[in-house]
C-alpha cells in the first residue's frame, strides 16, 4: 500500500516527530509492510488520551483526615495556612502547635485504647476552644498544629489568652475508657508579622521551633517564636551530635554536690550530678544536654555511668579519711525499666567494695503512672537491695502518700521552689512545715535543696527539716575538689565556710 504524500512528507521531516509516543519514521516502516491499522491507532493514541482526560472527573474528593481524631492532616492545615496568607486585608495568620507533656508515659503504662481514647478527647477539647474559621490538625503522636483565621487583634497578649484557654480545656479532668486523667500541654506559636514566617511551610515551621522550646520548659510552657530561639535550637542540635562520641571519649563526668545535717551542719552525703565538658564550648549544663542524650538513645547509659563514678569516688574519700556516709544517683524512667539493672548495682556494689546503705537512688514522682508499672517492681528490689531511695523535687507535682508507699521511698526532696526566701515567707514556712510533718508521721527523713542563704539554713532548722543542700554548703565539683572540700571543713559543730567562699 503506497504512503500518502502528507504522510510521507512527516517522514522527511529534519525534526524527529512524536505520534503516541512513537516516531513517525518508525511508524511507517509498519505502513510499508502492511500494516496501516497500527499506523491508524498510533495517530489517534493522543487524541483518544486527550478525550480520557478531558470527560475523567477530577480524583479530587475529600481531603484525608486522622482517622483515629477525625481531624485534618499536615498538608491540609499548610494548605489553610496558605489561604489566609493570601488574606493580609484581613489582619495576621498565626500557627500554634501543641504537644500533650509526658505522654510517652502514658503509652508505656496504659493499653493501646486508652491511650487513643485519650487522644480522641483532646481532639474534641482543642476543636470546642477555637473559631469556627480555625483549623485544628492531628500530627504525629500527641501533637497537634492550629492554623488561626487572619485578625487584626491577633497579637501575642491574644496567642496567650488562646493558649491559656487550650491548657484550662485539656486540664478539666477527662473520665475515658474507665480512667481519670489531667494532661497539660506545651505550646508554641509564631505569626505572620514575625522575621521569616511569610510563607506557610516556613510559620508552621517557627511554630514548630517554638513548641520544641516550651517542651524543654513543660510541663504547660508557652513560647512565642523569634530568631533568638531558632539559633538556640540549632546549637542544641549541634550538641545532640556531639554526644556519642563525647560519651565514648569521656567527656560526660560526675560532679558531687554536698549535703549536710541542718542541725550539726556534719556532712551527710554528696549528690552525683553530670556535667559535660566540651572542649570547644567549656562546661555545659545538664539542662542542655540532657535532651539531646535523650534524644541520642543513650539516656540509659547516663545512670550506671555516674553510678559507677560516684562509687569510686566515695572509696577515694574514705581512703583519705573522709567517711561519707551516701552518695545518692539519678535514675531515669528508661533507666528504671532495665530488666537488668538491679543485678548492674549489686554488681557495681561488690565491685567497689560499698555497702547497700551508702548508695541512693533518686527518682521524681512521675517516673511510674500507675501501680502495675514494672518500675514499681524495680524500686522494691532496690528497697530490698539496702540502698536508699529518695523521692526528687517533691511538693512539685502531684505527688500522693500512696505513690510514696508504693515507690517504698525513705526520704523526701523538698524542691528549691519552696527553699527559696523561706526565712522572710510565712506561707512558703507553713508549706515546708505541713511537708515535715507529714514526713515524720510516714517515718521518712527530709533533705532542702536550693539552700543559698543562711537564712534559709535556719528556718530549715527551725522547721525540723534533717537535711540541706545548696550553694551555700557547696556548689557541685569534681571528686577530687570534693576531697579538698572535706579535708577543709571545720568542726562538725560549726557550719563551714564554702569551699568557693574561702580566702585563697
Amino acid at each position: 500500500m503506497q504512503m500518502p504524500a502528507s504522510v510521507a512528507k512527516l517522514v522527511t521531516a529534519r525534526q524527529p516527530l512524536l505520534v503516541g509516543g512513537l516516531p513517525v519514521a518508525l511508524l511507517a516502516g509498519a505502513w510499508a509492510g502492511g500494516a496501516p491499522t497500527m499506523f491508524v491507532v498510533a495517530c489517534l493514541y493522543p487524541l483518544l488520551l486527550l478525550r480520557l482526560t478531558v470527560q475523567a472527573p477530577a480524583a479530587t474528593g475529600p481531603a484525608p483526615v486522622d482517622s483515629l481524631t477525625g481531624l485534618p492532616l499536615r498538608a491540609e492545615l499548610v494548605s489553610r495556612v496558605e489561604g489566609f496568607l493570601r488574606r493580609p486585608d484581613v489582619g495576621e495568620t498565626g500557627v500554634l502547635m501543641l504537644e500533650l507533656d509526658g505522654f510517652k508515659v502514658l503509652e508505656e503504662s496504659y493499653p493501646r485504647p486508652v491511650i487513643e481514647a485519650v487522644l480522641a478527647e483532646s481532639a474534641r477539647r482543642l476543636r470546642e476552644a477555637l473559631r469556627g474559621e480555625d483549623m485544628v490538625a492531628r500530627l504525629d503522636g500527641p501533637a497537634f498544629a492550629i492554623a488561626l483565621a487572619p485578625t487584626y487583634s491577633l497579637r501575642l497578649g491574644s496567642l496567650l489568652r488562646l493558649s491559656s484557654r487550650l491548657q484550662s480545656s485539656l486540664g478539666r479532668e477527662m473520665e475515658v475508657a474507665g480512667g481519670r486523667f489531667r494532661l497539660t500541654a506545651s505550646i508554641g506559636f509564631a505569626r505572620s508579622d514575625m522575621p521569616d514566617t511569610t510563607e506557610a511551610e516556613t510559620l508552621v515551621q517557627s511554630a514548630t521551633t517554638a513548641m520544641i522550646e516550651a517542651l524543654r520548659h513543660g510541663p504547660g510552657a508557652v513560647r512565642s517564636y523569634s530568631e533568638a530561639m531558632r539559633r538556640r535550637i540549632l546549637s542544641r542540635k549541634r550538641l545532640s551530635d556531639d554526644i556519642p562520641a563525647a560519651f565514648d571519649r569521656g567527656e560526660i563526668v560526675a560532679h558531687f554536690q554536698p549535703q549536710i545535717a541542718t542541725d550539726t551542719g556534719a556532712v551527710t552525703g554528696f549528690e552525683t550530678l553530670a556535667r559535660w565538658h566540651h572542649p570547644e564550648r567549656g562546661m555545659i549544663p545538664p539542662a542542655d544536654f540532657l535532651p539531646a542524650l535523650r534524644q541520642a538513645g543513650m539516656i540509659d547509659q547516663l545512670g550506671v555511668r555516674m553510678m559507677h563514678e560516684a562509687l569510686v569516688a566515695r572509696r577515694q574519700w574514705r581512703a583519705a579519711g573522709h567517711d561519707v556516709a551516701r552518695v545518692g544517683v539519678n535514675l531515669s524512667a528508661e533507666e528504671l525499666r532495665d530488666p537488668d539493672l538491679v543485678d548492674r548495682i549489686a554488681r557495681l556494689l561488690s565491685e567497689t567494695g560499698t555497702e547497700p546503705q551508702n548508695l541512693v537512688i533518686e527518682v521524681l514522682e512521675t517516673v511510674a503512672a500507675r501501680p502495675d508499672d514494672p518500675i514499681i517492681e524495680t524500686l522494691a528490689r532496690i528497697a530490698d537491695l539496702g540502698c536508699g531511695l529518695d523521692l526528687d523535687d517533691f511538693g512539685t507535682g502531684h505527688a500522693s502518700i500512696t505513690n510514696i508507699r508504693r515507690f517504698s521511698i525513705g526520704r523526701l526532696k523538698i524542691d528549691r521552689s519552696f527553699v527559696r526566701g523561706l526565712d522572710a515567707d510565712p506561707e512558703q514556712r507553713a508549706m515546708v512545715e505541713a511537708i515535715q510533718t507529714m514526713a515524720r508521721r510516714m517515718g521518712l527523713d527530709t533533705i532542702a535543696e536550693g539552700v543559698e542563704t543562711m537564712g534559709e539554713l535556719a528556718a530549715l532548722r527551725e522547721t525540723g527539716i534533717d537535711h540541706a543542700q545548696g550553694f551555700l554548703i557547696g556548689r557541685p565539683m569534681p571528686a577530687r575538689d570534693a576531697a579538698d572540700w572535706l579535708a577543709a571543713r571545720d568542726a562538725p559543730e560549726t557550719l563551714p565556710v564554702p569551699l568557693h567562699q574561702q580566702a585563697l
